[in-house]
């Protein structure tokens, strides 16, 4: 793809960082820059160096890479119109990644005065480079291992800090209230001095428990934003733990709402209208800017269709007049495929998966099952009572007690053992018979019940709307397991106390992507033999046409 000098101008005009600069600002700027062809496998900066340069991807794609102790860390993937190096800014303008190159790219160059310049010209333009600039950090700290490998991230944050301040001043000023009204009861004498400094003491001890707690709980909730969709990351500590995501093709419509805290703190709440309801972004710092980035991603993602669309309606004209094939063109459309980043397990999360067969693959289809945990509640009861029937057994025979009629209690405890392992198998063969499962095309819960009934519940991929998953209580996250939820229309599929469900949400994310591309391309595909044979019927009744004029001519 050739780089001109109008399609740069097009990617800064409608970039959201220099949306408040004029035509006449814009074209300076443009003087002023830079474009550089970078090979695959060159390094644009180093980790540590000094930042120098903003860049802009005009085509091909960049990798941040975070180099740490434990090794290196590939943060992030930007594709073309991806801004990075916004270290530049900083108080101490020091790369904090390496940019490593993916493959041929050509990169904008934008110079550290330059850009400084243009920020004390147009101060307003500020908030959104610092925004890049704090999600670079953030996404240093929290790198997010579900980002699927050709997937950029754009913007990853926290609520505003006031937000934090106000949940920090609810127990501090609680227990402050507190130890006002134990030291009045002290002094009137109507509680005694030796019970003050206890009271005392688990006053603090609570209200400082209760700030620590706040501020973890603030801490490990995350909004992102991706080139694909945005995602709600919600965590309690010990308690709870989901991912909510919402294609960007999906919404319907963004809107932002704030109030007078809000606009006094500059913070605010941006709300995703979609098919089922409403992605709420709470309490967001800049949410005007915010907002803005989202329909920029939203017009590029509708942009990017279309260019395909344009291309490959192209490579049929091509190829209908045979100027070249379309053959690898084609073909590297159908072969690209969303790739997920798998989680690492532990040994013995890996084992007991393998054993139980949580997981496993049958051609094209992944089955899963109920985590290991559900088969032990489920069995427990009868684990119990043959446990304690294999004690008393031994109990009796080493004369602990007596009875009257050995034989008697025998048959009983067989007759009881025989009734807790029928107990124990109709629990294992029941864990065993529900089943999610993901075909190319459908996802299907079958619910049957041993001796009893079948219940299959079936939809196709491609009318899902949104996929969220749930982490609840202290043993669902130590062993990592919850439910996903999957909204299809006016129906709610779950995919219930499944092992590891941010893969199986990502793993069904991917699928959903997989179909709606292949649908795309079956549709464009007729779309393109349709266009064909117009294009052929055109030209043989004009070469009909010029046949007829040549013979009336001669005649």
């Amino acid at each position: 793809m050739s780089i001109t000098h109008d399609h740069i101008y097009s990617i800064l005009r409608e970039s959201y960082f220099f949306r408040f600069l004029e035509d006449s600002q814009l074209r300076e700027l443009l003087k002023k820059t830079e474009a550089v062809q970078f090979e695959e496998g060159k390094k644009v900066y180093e980790q540590e160096a000094h930042a120098s340069n903003l860049y802009i991807v005009l085509n091909g794609k960049v990798a941040m890479e975070y180099d740490f102790e434990g090794g290196v860390d590939r943060i992030n993937v930007l594709g073309p119109n991806s801004f990075f190096g916004f270290e530049l800014l900083d108080d101490e303008p020091y790369r904090l990644t390496s940019a490593i190159v993916v493959e041929t790219t050509v990169l904008l160059c934008i110079k550290s005065d330059i850009l400084k310049g243009l920020l004390e010209k147009k101060p307003e333009m500020e908030p959104a480079f610092n925004i890049a600039l704090s999600s670079l950090n953030l996404l240093i700290k929290k790198p997010l291992s579900w980002r699927q490998s050709n997937e950029t991230i754009h913007y990853i944050s926290r609520q505003h800090p006031f937000i934090l301040i106000a949940r920090l001043l609810t127990p501090i000023l609680g227990g402050f209230a507190l130890l006002l009204l134990t030291s009045i009861l002290y002094f009137t004498e109507i509680i005694a001095s030796n019970v003050v400094y206890p009271i005392g003491g688990a006053i603090t001890a609570i209200a400082a428990g209760w700030s620590v707690w706040n501020a973890v709980d603030w801490s490990n909730d995350f909004y992102v934003l991706t080139d694909k969709r945005v995602i709600f990351l919600e965590k309690i500590v010990l308690l709870y733990e989901s991912r909510r995501e919402t294609p960007l093709d999906a919404m319907l419509s963004i809107t932002k709402q704030t109030d007078l805290f809000g606009r006094n703190f500059s913070y605010g709440d941006i709300i995703m209208r979609t098919y089922t309801g409403l992605l709420k972004f709470s309490s967001l710092a800049n949410p005007d800017e915010v907002l803005a980035l989202l329909e920029e991603q939203r017009k590029l993602a509708r942009r990017c269709q279309e260019n395909e669309d344009q291309r490959e309606i192209e490579a049929v004209l091509r190829r209908h007049f045979e100027l070249e094939s379309s053959d690898d063109e084609q073909s590297r459309i159908l072969a690209e495929e969303v790739q997920t980043v798998e989680p690492q397990k532990s040994l013995l999360s890996e084992l007991l998966d393998n054993i139980l067969q949580l997981r496993r693959e049958e051609g094209e289809s992944i089955i899963y099952r109920t985590h290991w945990f559900v088969l032990l509640r489920k069995t427990i009861l009868p684990s119990l009572g043959l446990i304690a029937l294999f004690i008393s057994v031994l109990a009796q025979n080493a004369g602990w007690f007596a009875v009257l009629d050995k034989d008697t209690y025998f048959a009983v405890v067989i007759a009881l053992g025989v009734i807790m392992a029928l107990c124990w198998v109709y629990a294992l063969v029941d864990w065993r018979n529900d089943l999610y499962i993901i075909t190319p095309e459908q996802i299907i819960d079958v619910n049957r019940k041993p001796l009893g009934l079948e219940e299959k519940r079936a939809a196709p991929i491609k009318n899902i709307q949104s996929i969220e998953y749930k982490r609840l209580g202290f043993f669902g996250l130590l062993f990592n397991f919850g439910t996903v939820f999957i909204r299809i229309g006016d129906a709610e599929f779950t995919f219930d106390y499944v092992y590891n469900p941010s893969a199986v949400q990502q793993e069904l994310f991917s699928r959903f992507t997989k179909v709606l591309r292949e649908e795309k391309d079956s549709l464009s595909e007729r779309e393109r033999y349709r266009l064909a044979q117009w294009m052929k019927t055109y030209h043989r009744m004009r070469e009909e046409k010029q046949a007829r004029g040549a013979e009336e001519t001669k005649s």
